[in-house]
């Protein structure tokens, strides 16, 4: 009787995700599910909805259960694709797709479907790429203009402008830099709006894409690798401490530990300056490739 049952609600979910009803299709999916919870069709169907909601997570969860109810049934793994593409995990997504292909070679649609998402995932990873040849050409950019500046026979490099080269501002600056034979880089404070975007991009991250993330700049310029490294040890020296953070609140001076002034290498940081990146939420968009609500064979 609730096999039956089950078919009903299912029946009317197809309807309703057809009809683009997909919170409707949702519920009903779930009391077919609860009628039982042991046929991969209505956690698929259900997957299907919860993607077209761009709830990728919860679609997700659903494909997984499909997969483990029946490993060989080629949905599962295409419903899984989906999900993981709305995420923008796209090396995840295209493996999940190739599972699909390896299980009916000859399915041309799931075949494209997981070369998409391999050229989605190459782009991902150019485009990783490309802010290390950003930052440098930005470095390159102030240093010429720097060199320019200063009217030097050198060809308009960096270390030009502290040059005998450099003319009279050459001379002035390397008195007052006690000698110094390179112009320091430039600094460029961030725009509220490009704060805003990271600290939205922060709150999706999660903690291995954050690591991943300052790794890479840090690989790139030598410079703020031994910034963040300073960085990092101060926080987590802070962080052992606990309590003894507590009592730089009576030293209104900062002379102290250095947890309020500004000297010192490295420890001189209070420890809620840098908050802890909140857990990872569903990233993306994606429409749902096709909402079909077909049965198993």
């Amino acid at each position: 009787m609730s096999g039956e049952q089950a078919e009903r609600y299912k029946t009317q979910g197809n309807q309703a995700l057809q009809a683009g009803q997909h919170e409707e299709a949702v519920r009903l999916y779930t009391l077919a599910v609860r009628e039982d919870p042991f046929c991969e069709v209505y956690f698929s169907n259900r997957s299907a909805a919860f993607v077209a909601l761009k709830q990728f997570k919860e679609a997700l969860d659903d494909a997984d259960e499909v997969v483990r109810l029946k490993p060989a049934w080629v949905k599962g793994h295409t419903r899984r694709g989906a999900a993981l593409s709305g995420m923008k995990k796209h090396e995840e997504a295209r493996k999940a797709y190739a599972k699909a292909c390896d299980l009916e070679p000859a399915n041309a649609q799931v075949r494209q479907q997981m070369e998409a998402e391999a050229k989605a995932a190459a782009a991902v990873l150019e485009k990783s790429k490309d802010w290390e040849n950003d930052l440098w050409s930005d470095d390159e950019d102030e240093g010429g203009g720097a060199g320019a500046g200063t009217g030097g026979d050198g060809g308009g490099g960096r270390g030009a402008a502290g040059s005998s080269t450099g003319g009279a501002a050459g001379a002035k600056r390397d008195s007052a830099e006690d000698g110094a034979a390179e112009q320091p880089r430039k600094k460029r404070r961030a725009s509220g709006k490009l704060m805003a975007k990271l600290g939205q991009s922060l709150a999706d991250a999660s903690r291995d894409t954050l690591r991943i993330c300052l790794q890479q700049l840090c690989s790139a310029d030598e410079h703020l690798a031994e910034k963040t490294l300073q960085m990092l040890e101060g926080l987590n020296e802070n962080s052992s401490n606990g309590e003894d953070d507590d009592n730089d609140d009576d030293d209104d001076d900062g002379e102290g530990g250095g947890a309020r002034g500004s000297g010192g290498n490295g420890g001189g940081r209070r420890p809620g300056q840098w908050p802890k990146p909140p857990a990872p939420g569903p990233g993306g968009s994606r429409k749902m490739a096709e909402g079909d609500a077909e049965d198993s064979d």
